[in-house]
């Protein structure tokens, strides 16, 4: 086994999707020399397999009978340089799950070689890190195929935030951590703003908490940021976060950082969330409650869920952070008795919401689904996202489902609007919108 192979370990609880994986390696191994140390049916396996094998990379299914791939992530956190993390799964629902136990990538099935190879090209050991990480990072996403055009669909892009931070070096001749600290931190004073894990933990922090499936509470170790800043690597205490949303709301510092005419141009709506009447502007996520205009945005990452909003007309902004993975719970409530509180302002009854500023949200509290759903096969068959993957959905069970057995199923809050239906009411992007059928 040559010394400078990537070492790789494939987890999934069907043959024909191993099997796969190896095809894939195979002629991924062309531009980057690639050993397959071994095969696990589930995660149990994968860890008693490691106690004799050494890799640098699982490359893993998320739903698997035993142990499941997010559970296998968690273990592998605690052991001593621990191998980097890729999930291959036909349910995107996990995707938020799966960064915070530092995946660096998520691939739906059924997985491209294009694909695969780019998330490669994301492992540590093959890429330097440092000053250098934004740059090795954009140069593997020239030769992708596009999606969608600028300013057509809304999603959260994580190569776009890349691809921003690494315009900002370019132009700036500086790493992306000193630019934010004399563009943005130091001209705004936010004293405790951070993007190196290292300075981060020079100060008082909240140490992010988990739930375990056995109900206990406990620590999610390590603690560290992403390595791609621009896309949430970035650590603040409320006080600094209160600082930059005042930022927002008085319009600038005299125009030390931007001038007015600029915050009013972040905050005004350059696309509309399909399927949804929320909107998106430049950095902030745009909702109107009652005709206000609102502006937010969060993130969830490493046990972490923050919230921050303002709402110009009101002259009001706060602030939510939460240590615990599960703390979206907490920041929906506590951001709606904000504003019913203060400004007497609430989603209306069935309004069509993006589902994701950053964290969950829970449809249950301000809709309901449709009492009469509609014929459900009409929306069965195969969806195609090339070249990123396809979904098919299938009738089973009275409900529109996905996946293996027995899967996601979907409910209908509106015409050709149907989100997640778990067993906790959360619910993400419209399903049917982010599917393509151009709702």
């Amino acid at each position: 086994m040559p010394d400078s192979a990537l070492r790789v370990l494939i987890v999934d609880d069907e043959a024909p999707a191993r099997h796969r994986l190896r095809d894939l390696l195979d002629d991924c191994a062309v531009t980057l020399p690639i050993t397959v140390i071994g095969e696990a049916q589930n995660g149990r396996e994968a860890l008693e397999l490691l106690q004799t094998a050494s890799a640098d990379l699982v490359l893993t299914d998320i739903n698997m009978p035993d142990m499941d791939g997010i559970e296998l992530a968690r273990h592998l956190l605690k052991v001593p340089h621990p191998p980097v993390v890729i999930f291959t799964t036909a349910f995107h629902e996990h995707a938020v799950q799966a960064f915070e136990v530092n995946a660096v990538d998520y691939l739906m099935k059924p997985v491209r070689a294009q694909r695969l190879l780019s998330a490669l090209e994301k492992v540590p050991r093959l890429k330097p890190l440092g000053a250098e990480t934004l740059a090795h990072f954009t140069s593997g996403l020239r030769d992708l195929p596009q999606f969608a055009p600028p300013g057509d669909v809304w999603s959260y892009n994580n190569a776009g935030f890349g691809v921003a931070g690494r315009i900002l070096e370019v132009i700036t001749g500086k790493t992306i951590h000193d630019a934010l600290r004399d563009l943005v931190f130091a001209p705004l004073d936010l004293p405790h703003a951070f993007t190196r894990t290292g300075t981060a933990m020079t100060h008082r922090f909240a140490v992010a908490h988990r739930q375990q499936k056995s109900g206990q509470t406990e620590v999610i170790r390590p603690f560290e940021l992403p390595l791609n800043v621009t896309a949430g690597g970035g650590a603040m205490s409320l006080a600094s976060l209160l600082r930059y949303a005042q930022f927002h709301l008085s319009g600038g510092t005299g125009g030390k950082v931007l001038s007015p005419a600029l915050l009013q141009q972040m905050r005004s709506p350059l696309v509309k969330k399909n399927g949804t009447t929320d909107e998106m502007g430049l950095g902030w996520h745009l909702r109107r409650l009652n005709g206000v205009l609102t502006a937010a945005q969060g993130g969830t990452g490493g046990g972490h869920c923050l919230h921050v909003q303002f709402i110009p007309d009101r002259d009001l902004a706060f602030a939510i952070l939460t240590n615990h993975a599960e703390g979206w719970r907490l920041v929906q409530y506590v951001e709606r008795k904000i504003l019913e509180t203060y400004e007497k302002l609430a989603l209306s009854p069935n309004q069509a919401t993006g589902g994701n500023r950053g964290v969950s949200e829970d449809m249950r509290v301000h809709a309901a689904p449709l009492a009469t759903q509609p014929s459900l096969d009409q929306y069965a068959g195969t969806y195609e996202r090339p070249p990123i993957t396809s979904y098919e959905l299938r009738v089973e069970g009275g409900a529109l489902r996905s996946g293996k057995a027995p899967g996601t199923s979907y409910v209908f809050y509106g015409p050709d609007e149907a989100y997640v239906a778990s067993e906790d009411g959360t619910g993400g992007l419209p399903v049917l919108a982010a599917l393509g059928m151009g709702i």
